[in-house]
């Protein structure tokens, strides 16, 4: 060893022969956020820029996305002047309108806008007539009209036109005539038209009624399937006994895009390589990790039967107050999410000897939590999920992870400090906190609270990181294969730095390609705050893991002396 340099690293990971001093807090900032994210950000803009000058479509679309509704009636209105015959821009734009004037009362606004229409409805143009009618039948049904509206319906005379039939069989249905109803929206999907809504209004009557052979037929039609949920459909197949169809629909991947799969790969391999360098002084093998990982993404899949389980067979569902959601939140979900996610650690820690140190539990039961987490970061990256990519790097991911670690530390506890004394009892109580604390976790963020409450499941978050990394520098510290002599610091700044960035950029240039520059500097402005306030936590609690030399060490015995892990 080339004794000039004190400094020469141990291990790839970052374990260094002396402490080094920590990176400079801003030289981490200008190297390795700031530097690399004005780069990125230029040569998106110059490259993608073209968002900028935007059609009328794309000013629309902000205009709705910032509420400028003033604005988006007048880029409407050129619309409609260049495209007149198109009854889904006459729809979209008086659903803005709804939105600037208080359709309830006969104000000025309400009537300037029913005159318009009454005077396209009076037209000798038949297209421009049977437009005024299904028009002013379209303001009376936003107004709750549905009598009125149902007359000048009736005034059309094209009665293929799109969107006609579904609107008369909606108004029909919120007047009570089912049966009337359900006909006028096969007569929409029959004429090729608005299938979309059609096809929602008549799965909410047929599963309201539990007719699941017509929504079998309506799950068989080639054009009417793309517009049922994966849920119904599972559903469906469970109530018609097909069980292979419900095995097809499980392992359904026909969602997910290529800017998902890409954003949802960068996250596993972000957190695996983390995870990997963490295992200092006896690192796992690869082929170990990677069936690791595959359990955790085949157990998510199963996950979903217990989802179908609870909602639809015991009828457990979210949404009916506060001390329900809570419930569900902790047995729903908690309970079923943690329980798949420790199978494939202890199917591991049953049939192999690889898990041999404190880490280990820790390191395995965290790869299935990020199999597990993969699989669900398919289903929320789609092409309206991209903005959460960073957001769920950061939290759920995280979550996941530490939660499974929580699970399996009653196995840990009892084997290095209780000779294997009561497993269960310690697996119970270690593994029904990480049930409640996922709970809680999820019950702040999707049970109807207020938004200011969302706050705890932040704190929560942030605990269970510093807990994370707790846990995982006291159990190196007190590996069996710890032959230090002194105090070790592993250092993962850099690398928590690169990784967690890369994934703030990759979300930022696929939104880029996807909806072009212009809406991908919104998205990093609004979400800014966030990112880096969390990158600095992420940062901090598991940028730099201290060790202690483990001067209990027994090389023939592999015992742990130590009394606690904390």
């Amino acid at each position: 060893m080339n004794t000039k340099n004190d400094d020469i690293a141990l291990y790839a990971g970052g374990l260094e022969q002396k402490q080094s001093k920590p990176f400079p807090l801003s030289r981490l900032i200008l190297y390795h956020f700031l530097i690399p994210t004005a780069i990125i950000i230029t040569a998106v803009n110059f490259f993608l820029g073209d968002s900028y000058k935007s059609s009328p479509q794309d000013r629309l679309e902000q205009a709705l996305s910032s509420n400028e509704f003033e604005e988006a009636s007048l880029i409407y209105q050129k619309l409609l002047k260049d495209d007149f015959s198109s009854i889904n821009l006459h729809r979209d734009y008086l659903r803005n309108q709804s939105l600037i004037n208080d359709f309830s009362h006969d104000n000025t606004a309400y009537s300037d806008t029913v005159n318009t229409y009454f005077k396209y409805a009076t037209s000798k143009d038949p297209l421009e007539a049977d437009i005024g009618n299904y028009a002013i039948g379209y303001l009376y049904s936003l107004n709750g009209k549905y009598w009125d509206s149902l007359i000048y319906y009736s005034r059309v005379n094209d009665r293929q036109m799109p969107f006609l039939n579904n609107s008369i069989g909606y108004c029909l249905l919120q007047l009570g005539e089912r049966k009337d109803a359900m006909s006028y929206f096969y007569k929409e999907i029959e004429a090729d038209g608005n299938i979309a809504g059609a096809c929602m209004n008549l799965v909410e009557i047929l599963y309201e009624d539990k007719n699941f052979e017509l929504l079998e037929r309506l799950i068989s039609n080639p054009r009417t399937s793309p517009h049922i949920s994966i849920r119904l459909k599972r559903i469906t197949h469970i109530e018609q006994q097909q069980p292979l169809k419900y095995l097809a629909a499980l392992f359904n991947y026909s969602h997910v895009l290529p800017a998902g799969l890409a954003a949802s790969i960068l996250v596993l391999a972000v957190w695996f390589f983390y995870l990997r360098k963490l295992d200092v002084f006896e690192p796992e093998k690869y082929r170990y990790m990677l069936l690791m990982l595959a359990g955790g993404m085949i157990c998510a899949e199963f996950c979903t039967f217990f989802y179908d389980i609870t909602n639809y067979s015991l009828g457990f569902n979210i949404g009916r107050g506060m001390f329900n959601d809570l419930l569900y939140c902790i047995f729903a979900i908690g309970l079923i999410e943690e329980a798949v996610k420790i199978i494939p650690f202890l199917i591991m820690l049953r049939y192999s000897k690889e898990i041999n140190e404190p880490v280990d539990y820790l390191i395995y039961a965290s790869v299935s939590a990020l199999g597990f987490a993969f699989v669900e970061n398919l289903l929320y990256f789609n092409e309206s999920g991209l903005a959460s990519i960073t957001g769920r790097a950061f939290t759920a991911v995280l979550l996941h992870m530490s939660m499974s670690t929580f699970a399996v530390y009653g196995l840990l506890y009892t084997k290095y400090f209780r000779k294997n004394n009561r497993p269960v009892f310690w697996l119970s109580l270690s593994f029904s906190a990480a049930v409640l604390v996922h709970g809680l976790y999820d019950f702040w963020l999707i049970a109807n609270v207020e938004e200011q409450y969302r706050l705890f499941s932040i704190i929560i978050l942030i605990a269970a990181t510093w807990k994370f990394s707790t846990i995982i520098k006291n159990s190196l510290s007190i590996s069996a294969f710890n032959l230090e002599e002194k105090n070790r610091v592993l250092h993962l700044t850099r690398y928590l730095a690169y990784s967690l960035m890369a994934i703030i950029l990759m979300q930022y240039v696929l939104i880029a390609v996807q909806h072009g520059a212009l809406k991908a500097n919104i998205n990093m402005l609004q979400g800014i705050s966030a990112f880096y306030f969390l990158l600095f936590v992420l940062i901090m609690t598991m940028g730099n893991i201290q060790l202690k030399p483990n001067k209990t060490h027994d090389s023939q015995e592999m015992e742990i002396k130590t009394t606690s892990l904390e």
